[in-house]
Protein backbone atom coordinates (compact mmCIF):
# COMPACT_ATOMS: atom_id res chain seq x y z
CA UNK A 1 0.00 0.00 0.00
CA UNK A 2 1.10 3.39 -0.89
CA UNK A 3 2.24 5.93 1.75
CA UNK A 4 -0.79 8.72 -0.31
CA UNK A 5 -3.21 5.35 0.31
CA UNK A 6 -2.34 4.60 4.15
CA UNK A 7 -2.54 8.61 4.78
CA UNK A 8 -6.05 8.92 2.76
CA UNK A 9 -7.15 6.19 5.11
CA UNK A 10 -6.01 7.66 8.25
CA UNK A 11 -6.22 11.23 7.59
CA UNK A 12 -10.03 10.72 6.62
CA UNK A 13 -11.97 10.59 9.68
CA UNK A 14 -9.63 12.33 11.78
CA UNK A 15 -9.67 15.65 9.22
CA UNK A 16 -13.60 15.67 9.37
CA UNK A 17 -13.79 15.49 13.21
CA UNK A 18 -10.92 18.05 13.46
CA UNK A 19 -12.66 20.13 10.86
CA UNK A 20 -16.07 19.87 13.51
CA UNK A 21 -14.16 20.70 16.49
CA UNK A 22 -12.43 24.07 14.71
CA UNK A 23 -15.63 25.05 13.16
CA UNK A 24 -18.28 23.80 15.48
CA UNK A 25 -22.48 24.30 14.21
CA UNK A 26 -24.59 24.38 17.13
CA UNK A 27 -27.06 21.93 17.36
CA UNK A 28 -30.36 23.05 17.41
CA UNK A 29 -32.17 20.84 20.36
CA UNK A 30 -35.45 22.23 20.19
CA UNK A 31 -36.02 21.81 16.60
CA UNK A 32 -34.77 18.04 16.95
CA UNK A 33 -37.13 17.25 19.37
CA UNK A 34 -40.57 18.92 17.76
CA UNK A 35 -39.48 17.74 14.24
CA UNK A 36 -41.90 15.73 12.40
CA UNK A 37 -42.22 13.97 8.64
CA UNK A 38 -42.85 16.77 6.33
CA UNK A 39 -43.10 16.56 2.22
CA UNK A 40 -46.59 16.10 1.06
CA UNK A 41 -44.89 15.72 -2.60
CA UNK A 42 -43.05 13.07 -0.96
CA UNK A 43 -45.26 11.18 0.64
CA UNK A 44 -47.73 10.72 -2.07
CA UNK A 45 -44.51 9.70 -4.27
CA UNK A 46 -43.65 6.97 -1.20
CA UNK A 47 -47.43 5.50 -1.87
CA UNK A 48 -47.05 5.49 -5.69
CA UNK A 49 -43.86 3.48 -5.87
CA UNK A 50 -44.78 0.57 -4.37
CA UNK A 51 -47.47 -0.18 -7.17
CA UNK A 52 -45.06 1.55 -9.38
CA UNK A 53 -42.13 -0.85 -8.89
CA UNK A 54 -44.03 -4.20 -7.35
CA UNK A 55 -42.49 -3.93 -4.07
CA UNK A 56 -43.59 -4.04 -0.71
CA UNK A 57 -43.20 -1.64 2.13
CA UNK A 58 -42.24 -3.39 5.72
CA UNK A 59 -41.34 -2.09 8.60
CA UNK A 60 -39.86 -2.92 12.15
CA UNK A 61 -38.58 -2.15 15.24
CA UNK A 62 -34.69 -2.61 15.70
CA UNK A 63 -33.91 -1.53 19.39
CA UNK A 64 -36.01 0.96 19.50
CA UNK A 65 -35.40 2.34 15.93
CA UNK A 66 -38.37 1.98 13.73
CA UNK A 67 -37.14 0.77 10.02
CA UNK A 68 -38.61 1.37 7.23
CA UNK A 69 -37.62 -0.93 4.01
CA UNK A 70 -39.02 -1.74 0.34
CA UNK A 71 -38.53 -5.77 -0.57
CA UNK A 72 -39.38 -7.31 -3.81
CA UNK A 73 -38.56 -9.43 -7.33
CA UNK A 74 -37.85 -12.72 -7.78
CA UNK A 75 -38.22 -14.64 -4.72
CA UNK A 76 -36.09 -17.14 -5.62
CA UNK A 77 -33.44 -15.13 -6.73
CA UNK A 78 -30.07 -14.19 -4.90
CA UNK A 79 -30.66 -11.29 -2.57
CA UNK A 80 -29.15 -7.33 -2.99
CA UNK A 81 -29.33 -5.12 -0.32
CA UNK A 82 -28.94 -1.73 -1.23
CA UNK A 83 -28.27 1.33 1.24
CA UNK A 84 -28.90 5.22 -0.14
CA UNK A 85 -26.19 7.64 0.60
CA UNK A 86 -26.08 11.49 3.38
CA UNK A 87 -29.72 13.16 3.04
CA UNK A 88 -31.13 10.58 1.01
CA UNK A 89 -33.51 7.75 1.14
CA UNK A 90 -34.40 4.65 -0.39
CA UNK A 91 -35.86 6.28 -3.36
CA UNK A 92 -33.09 6.85 -4.85
CA UNK A 93 -32.71 3.89 -6.37
CA UNK A 94 -36.15 3.40 -7.67
CA UNK A 95 -35.33 3.89 -10.91
CA UNK A 96 -32.70 1.39 -10.85
CA UNK A 97 -35.35 -1.52 -9.90
CA UNK A 98 -36.78 -2.44 -12.69
CA UNK A 99 -33.55 -3.64 -13.62
CA UNK A 100 -33.03 -5.92 -10.76
CA UNK A 101 -36.30 -7.23 -9.59
CA UNK A 102 -36.50 -9.83 -12.59
CA UNK A 103 -33.11 -11.63 -11.66
CA UNK A 104 -33.52 -10.64 -7.73
CA UNK A 105 -34.50 -10.43 -4.22
CA UNK A 106 -34.27 -6.90 -3.55
CA UNK A 107 -34.09 -5.05 -0.30
CA UNK A 108 -34.10 -1.06 0.00
CA UNK A 109 -34.08 0.33 3.50
CA UNK A 110 -34.52 3.85 5.07
CA UNK A 111 -30.96 3.66 7.30
CA UNK A 112 -32.06 4.59 10.66
CA UNK A 113 -32.86 7.68 11.07
CA UNK A 114 -33.44 9.01 7.09
CA UNK A 115 -36.93 8.85 4.88
CA UNK A 116 -39.57 7.13 6.69
CA UNK A 117 -37.35 5.08 9.44
CA UNK A 118 -37.79 6.58 12.67
CA UNK A 119 -35.56 9.61 13.53
CA UNK A 120 -35.31 10.03 17.90
CA UNK A 121 -33.16 12.95 19.28
CA UNK A 122 -32.20 10.50 22.02
CA UNK A 123 -30.61 7.92 19.80
CA UNK A 124 -26.94 8.26 18.76
CA UNK A 125 -26.70 7.80 15.04
CA UNK A 126 -23.24 7.26 14.84
CA UNK A 127 -20.73 5.03 12.34
CA UNK A 128 -20.70 2.52 14.95
CA UNK A 129 -24.65 2.12 15.74
CA UNK A 130 -25.76 2.37 12.27
CA UNK A 131 -23.86 -0.10 11.57
CA UNK A 132 -24.42 -2.12 14.42
CA UNK A 133 -28.37 -1.65 13.44
CA UNK A 134 -28.01 -2.63 9.96
CA UNK A 135 -26.18 -6.16 11.25
CA UNK A 136 -29.34 -6.76 13.69
CA UNK A 137 -31.79 -6.13 10.80
CA UNK A 138 -30.17 -8.26 8.24
CA UNK A 139 -29.62 -11.01 10.82
CA UNK A 140 -33.83 -11.13 11.29
CA UNK A 141 -34.61 -10.01 7.89
CA UNK A 142 -32.29 -11.06 4.90
CA UNK A 143 -31.11 -14.22 3.95
CA UNK A 144 -27.76 -15.14 5.50
CA UNK A 145 -25.63 -14.39 2.18
CA UNK A 146 -26.07 -11.18 0.05
CA UNK A 147 -24.75 -8.83 -2.39
CA UNK A 148 -24.37 -5.35 -0.94
CA UNK A 149 -24.99 -2.19 -2.74
CA UNK A 150 -23.93 0.99 -1.22
CA UNK A 151 -24.25 4.95 -2.59
CA UNK A 152 -22.14 7.55 -1.07
CA UNK A 153 -22.42 7.68 2.74
CA UNK A 154 -24.27 4.10 2.27
CA UNK A 155 -21.06 3.05 0.18
CA UNK A 156 -19.03 3.67 3.11
CA UNK A 157 -21.39 1.86 5.67
CA UNK A 158 -20.99 -1.29 3.42
CA UNK A 159 -17.43 -1.25 3.02
CA UNK A 160 -17.32 -1.52 6.70
CA UNK A 161 -19.81 -3.99 6.80
CA UNK A 162 -18.13 -6.65 4.56
CA UNK A 163 -15.06 -5.97 6.15
CA UNK A 164 -16.48 -7.04 9.87
CA UNK A 165 -19.08 -9.53 7.96
CA UNK A 166 -17.52 -11.39 5.31
CA UNK A 167 -19.30 -14.75 5.59
CA UNK A 168 -22.37 -12.45 5.17
CA UNK A 169 -21.51 -10.90 1.73
CA UNK A 170 -21.49 -12.63 -1.74
CA UNK A 171 -20.60 -9.25 -3.46
CA UNK A 172 -20.13 -5.31 -2.48
CA UNK A 173 -19.82 -2.28 -4.60
CA UNK A 174 -18.89 0.69 -3.87
CA UNK A 175 -20.74 3.68 -5.04
CA UNK A 176 -19.09 7.22 -5.26
CA UNK A 177 -18.63 6.08 -1.88
CA UNK A 178 -17.68 7.93 1.18
CA UNK A 179 -14.54 6.93 3.34
CA UNK A 180 -11.43 7.77 1.60
CA UNK A 181 -10.27 11.27 0.11
CA UNK A 182 -8.64 10.67 -3.39
CA UNK A 183 -5.45 12.53 -4.92
CA UNK A 184 -7.61 15.56 -5.81
CA UNK A 185 -10.98 16.72 -4.23
CA UNK A 186 -13.87 18.53 -5.13
CA UNK A 187 -14.88 21.77 -3.81
CA UNK A 188 -17.49 20.14 -1.87
CA UNK A 189 -14.74 17.85 -0.19
CA UNK A 190 -12.83 21.08 0.62
CA UNK A 191 -15.51 22.34 2.63
CA UNK A 192 -16.33 19.18 4.00
CA UNK A 193 -12.85 19.93 5.70
CA UNK A 194 -13.77 22.93 7.17
CA UNK A 195 -16.80 21.84 8.91
CA UNK A 196 -19.37 22.75 6.37
CA UNK A 197 -21.31 20.21 4.42
CA UNK A 198 -23.39 21.69 1.60
CA UNK A 199 -25.92 18.49 1.45
CA UNK A 200 -27.83 20.10 4.07
CA UNK A 201 -30.17 22.50 2.89
CA UNK A 202 -31.69 25.32 4.64
CA UNK A 203 -33.32 27.32 1.98
CA UNK A 204 -34.35 26.65 -1.91
CA UNK A 205 -30.93 27.97 -3.29
CA UNK A 206 -29.16 25.50 -1.26
CA UNK A 207 -31.63 22.93 -2.62
CA UNK A 208 -30.77 24.11 -6.48
CA UNK A 209 -27.05 24.28 -5.63
CA UNK A 210 -27.17 20.69 -3.95
CA UNK A 211 -29.16 18.64 -6.32
CA UNK A 212 -27.03 21.48 -9.04
CA UNK A 213 -24.08 20.06 -7.55
CA UNK A 214 -24.90 15.75 -7.12
CA UNK A 215 -25.85 15.67 -10.89
CA UNK A 216 -23.31 16.23 -13.77
CA UNK A 217 -23.35 19.63 -15.63
CA UNK A 218 -25.70 17.50 -18.93
CA UNK A 219 -28.53 16.50 -16.07
CA UNK A 220 -30.48 19.77 -15.97
CA UNK A 221 -33.44 18.62 -16.95
CA UNK A 222 -33.27 16.00 -14.29
CA UNK A 223 -32.62 19.01 -11.89
CA UNK A 224 -34.99 21.21 -12.35
CA UNK A 225 -37.35 18.20 -12.20
CA UNK A 226 -35.78 17.16 -8.58
CA UNK A 227 -35.42 20.43 -7.04
CA UNK A 228 -39.50 21.11 -6.22
CA UNK A 229 -40.05 17.52 -5.22
CA UNK A 230 -37.33 17.47 -2.88
CA UNK A 231 -37.39 21.38 -1.23
CA UNK A 232 -40.10 20.97 1.12
CA UNK A 233 -38.41 17.64 2.52
CA UNK A 234 -34.60 18.66 2.38
CA UNK A 235 -35.15 21.94 4.30
CA UNK A 236 -38.04 20.38 6.76
CA UNK A 237 -34.97 18.32 7.78
CA UNK A 238 -31.99 20.92 8.00
CA UNK A 239 -31.58 20.46 11.86
CA UNK A 240 -31.94 16.77 11.80
CA UNK A 241 -29.37 16.67 9.12
CA UNK A 242 -26.22 18.89 10.78
CA UNK A 243 -27.48 16.57 13.90
CA UNK A 244 -26.84 13.55 12.02
CA UNK A 245 -23.56 14.85 10.33
CA UNK A 246 -21.85 15.53 13.30
CA UNK A 247 -23.39 11.77 14.98
CA UNK A 248 -22.15 10.06 12.14
CA UNK A 249 -18.35 10.92 13.04
CA UNK A 250 -18.48 10.88 16.45
CA UNK A 251 -16.45 8.79 18.39
CA UNK A 252 -15.31 7.29 15.45
CA UNK A 253 -11.19 6.17 15.39
CA UNK A 254 -9.26 7.49 13.23
CA UNK A 255 -8.30 4.01 12.09
CA UNK A 256 -12.08 3.15 11.15
CA UNK A 257 -11.64 2.50 7.65
CA UNK A 258 -8.48 0.77 7.50
CA UNK A 259 -10.27 -2.86 7.71
CA UNK A 260 -11.37 -2.14 4.39
CA UNK A 261 -7.88 -3.39 3.59
CA UNK A 262 -8.34 -6.54 4.52
CA UNK A 263 -12.04 -7.23 2.32
CA UNK A 264 -11.55 -10.16 0.27
CA UNK A 265 -14.84 -10.32 -1.14
CA UNK A 266 -15.56 -9.70 -4.95
CA UNK A 267 -15.54 -6.22 -5.42
CA UNK A 268 -16.98 -3.47 -8.09
CA UNK A 269 -15.98 -0.20 -7.77
CA UNK A 270 -18.30 2.26 -9.83
CA UNK A 271 -18.18 5.81 -10.19
CA UNK A 272 -18.58 9.02 -12.19
CA UNK A 273 -16.54 10.95 -13.44
CA UNK A 274 -17.83 14.06 -13.22
CA UNK A 275 -18.43 13.20 -9.48
CA UNK A 276 -18.33 17.20 -7.69
CA UNK A 277 -19.13 15.56 -3.99
CA UNK A 278 -16.53 12.84 -3.68
CA UNK A 279 -13.75 12.86 -6.70
CA UNK A 280 -13.17 10.21 -8.81
CA UNK A 281 -9.89 9.65 -7.97
CA UNK A 282 -11.01 8.01 -4.70
CA UNK A 283 -11.71 4.79 -7.26
CA UNK A 284 -8.44 4.92 -7.74
CA UNK A 285 -7.64 4.88 -3.44
CA UNK A 286 -10.27 2.19 -3.06
CA UNK A 287 -8.93 -0.18 -6.02
CA UNK A 288 -5.47 0.38 -4.24
CA UNK A 289 -6.98 -1.33 -1.09
CA UNK A 290 -8.99 -3.82 -2.53
CA UNK A 291 -6.98 -5.26 -5.30
CA UNK A 292 -9.25 -7.83 -6.35
CA UNK A 293 -11.67 -4.81 -7.04
CA UNK A 294 -12.99 -4.25 -11.00
CA UNK A 295 -13.59 -0.54 -11.58
CA UNK A 296 -15.92 1.37 -13.62
CA UNK A 297 -15.79 4.93 -13.99
CA UNK A 298 -19.18 6.30 -15.94
CA UNK A 299 -18.08 8.96 -18.55
CA UNK A 300 -20.35 12.56 -18.06
CA UNK A 301 -22.02 11.11 -15.20
CA UNK A 302 -22.04 12.58 -11.42
CA UNK A 303 -22.41 11.80 -7.95
CA UNK A 304 -25.28 9.36 -8.78
CA UNK A 305 -25.44 6.61 -11.36
CA UNK A 306 -28.52 5.17 -10.27
CA UNK A 307 -30.60 8.23 -10.49
CA UNK A 308 -28.33 9.66 -13.87
CA UNK A 309 -27.77 6.36 -15.77
CA UNK A 310 -29.85 3.69 -14.33
CA UNK A 311 -29.64 1.23 -17.09
CA UNK A 312 -26.10 2.19 -17.24
CA UNK A 313 -25.99 0.94 -13.56
CA UNK A 314 -28.00 -1.71 -13.71
CA UNK A 315 -25.41 -3.23 -16.53
CA UNK A 316 -22.73 -2.96 -14.55
CA UNK A 317 -24.29 -4.61 -11.57
CA UNK A 318 -25.84 -7.37 -13.68
CA UNK A 319 -22.27 -8.21 -15.52
CA UNK A 320 -20.25 -8.10 -12.41
CA UNK A 321 -23.16 -10.67 -11.01
CA UNK A 322 -23.45 -12.83 -13.89
CA UNK A 323 -19.43 -13.11 -14.09
CA UNK A 324 -19.59 -14.37 -10.43
CA UNK A 325 -22.47 -16.60 -10.72
CA UNK A 326 -20.50 -18.29 -13.73
CA UNK A 327 -17.10 -18.55 -11.71
CA UNK A 328 -19.21 -20.05 -8.59
CA UNK A 329 -20.92 -22.50 -11.21
CA UNK A 330 -17.79 -23.62 -12.64
CA UNK A 331 -15.89 -24.22 -9.24
CA UNK A 332 -18.62 -26.18 -8.34
CA UNK A 333 -18.22 -28.50 -11.70
CA UNK A 334 -14.18 -28.55 -10.71
CA UNK A 335 -14.81 -29.44 -7.30
CA UNK A 336 -17.55 -32.30 -8.37
CA UNK A 337 -15.53 -33.81 -11.34
CA UNK A 338 -13.62 -36.97 -10.88
CA UNK A 339 -9.97 -37.08 -10.85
Amino acid sequence: MSDFVENSVESFIDELQSALKNNPKPINIKALKNWEPSGLTTALLRKVQGYATGMKRRSTFVKSQKIVWLEGGNPHGEPVLLLHGFASSKENWVLLLPYLTRRYRVFVPDLPGWGESEFNYVEQYSLEKQLDRVDNWTGRYMPSQFHIVGSSMGGGIAALFTARHPEKILSLTLMNALGVFGSESTHFEQELKKGNNHLIAHRLTDVVRMMSTVMSYNRWTLTALLVPLMYQELVSRRHINQHMFHQLLEHAPPTMFEGIAHITSPTLVLWGEKDRILHASCATVFKQLIPQAEVKIFSEVGHLPMVEVPQMTARALLGFWRQLSKKHIAKDHHCLSPA
